[in-house]
């Protein structure tokens, strides 16, 4: 986890050579995947997803590698693990997708990776929140703009009746 956490792809791939668990989670249920997302350790994440690492993997709260990348704003991460199959559209416990992860922190590039993918830009969270409404809450003026050309529904409500508007 560590290797893949600091992006040591050599001691990362002693460790796999020596047997090392991939998808060995620390504490919180991080497997090094997700630690090499979250980081943009493309190396790293490479030789885990080439040694069986589970793109489906969660954490304890939910959350694939994929969300982890697209939450912060990780492109390349992302992209490699879209190429290597990850679910995008899968949420969190909160129901929180990669797109709504994206839409919320204003990574714009990644939110447009995901859309290309084919995201679903309806998808709501436990809450019935869209990608659309998360940038309107947070301010994301960029992500708010992508959305609204692409197609979200600006009068969607969420479980409240409340709408981006």
């Amino acid at each position: 986890y560590i290797a893949a956490l600091n992006g040591s792809l050599e001691a990362l791939l002693i460790l796999i050579e020596n047997g090392a668990t991939i998808d060995e989670p620390n504490a919180n249920g991080s497997t090094p995947l997700m630690a090499a997302a979250q980081n943009n350790h493309v190396g790293c994440m490479r030789a885990l997803l080439e040694n069986g690492a589970d793109v489906r993997a969660k954490d304890k709260d939910g959350d694939t590698a994929l969300r982890i990348a697209a939450s912060a704003g990780r492109l390349e991460a992302l992209q490699t693990l879209i190429e290597n199959g990850s679910p995008i559209d899968e949420g969190n416990d909160n129901g929180c997708t990669p797109l709504i992860g994206a839409a919320f922190f204003n990574h714009v590039d990644c939110l447009n990776a995901l859309l290309f993918n084919g995201a679903d830009i309806h998808a709501k969270d436990n809450d019935g929140d869209t990608a659309l409404s998360n940038a309107a809450l947070k301010g994301s003026l960029e992500a708010l703009i992508v959305l609204i050309e692409k197609g979200s529904k600006v009068n969607e409500a969420d479980n409240n009746g409340s709408t981006p508007l």
